[in-house]
């Protein structure tokens, strides 16, 4: 689908995805009578993974968010998954957008 054309997903579960694409990434769609049946995007992105906050460590947070901004400034995108709720504000502080719906891996 041509970058153009990424208006028509809004409403779909790519309307917050298409944004933060890399440039890699392709955007695929089924359309019958110009109506949109299925789509999905496939792109490479990093995965940070155990993200947490311990609440005995008074600097915690600020220390996470140094780690998150060093490991990830070279990267091209990244997604990250937040099971703690102390972690959240600090990704959205990173200008990070929630992504709807449940994350799976596999390694096919």
């Amino acid at each position: 689908m041509p970058v153009e054309e990424y208006g028509r997903l809004v409403g779909t579960q790519l309307e917050t995805v298409v944004p933060i694409l890399p440039p890699e990434g392709k955007v695929l769609v089924v359309e019958e009578q110009e109506r949109i049946l299925a789509c999905c995007a496939v792109y490479p992105l990093w995965h940070l993974e155990g993200l947490d906050v311990k609440p005995a460590t008074r600097r915690s947070g600020l220390q996470l968010l140094a780690l998150i901004r060093r490991v990830t400034s070279s990267l091209p995108g990244v997604v990250a998954w937040a099971a703690n709720p102390s972690v959240e504000p600090l990704l959205e502080k990173l200008g990070a957008q929630w992504l709807v719906g449940k994350h799976y891996a596999w390694k096919p």
